[in-house]
């Protein structure tokens, strides 16, 4: 849970983006921050769901990016009960924090329909 300015409670994921996960995460002592789906984490599943019961308290968050993780006064957000758009369960906001960047990749295995042997 998360405290804002008027309420306890999640933050809604809309309109967040790099800027604003590497605000978070820097915040924390963390370099850089990459946006999740809150039950890609390993303990969490919709079983063990420990945003039931907390209410969005903001949403629309935007940071500077070059905040050094003040966060307060590098960001700024809609408190919940403003906002014209409402969030779903599914838009909890989770934030994967880390000191290197991020990276992705994509392998591709071929099979050799001849030999049967995959390179």
């Amino acid at each position: 849970a998360v405290v804002s300015t008027q309420s306890t409670g999640v933050l809604c994921n809309e309109g967040m983006g790099r800027d604003e996960a590497n605000a978070i995460c820097r915040n924390q002592g963390y370099m850089y921050g990459m946006i999740m789906d809150p039950y890609d984490f390993d303990n969490l599943n919709e079983k063990h769901d420990p945003f039931h019961g907390y209410e969005f308290a903001a949403t629309n968050i935007e940071c500077d990016p070059d905040s050094d993780g003040s966060v307060q006064y590098d960001c700024t957000h809609t408190e919940y009960w403003e906002t014209a758009t409402p969030c779903d369960d599914g838009e909890v906001l989770a934030v994967r924090c880390a000191n290197e960047q991020f990276s992705m990749g994509t392998y591709l295995t071929v099979k050799n329909k001849r030999s049967g042997k995959s390179r």
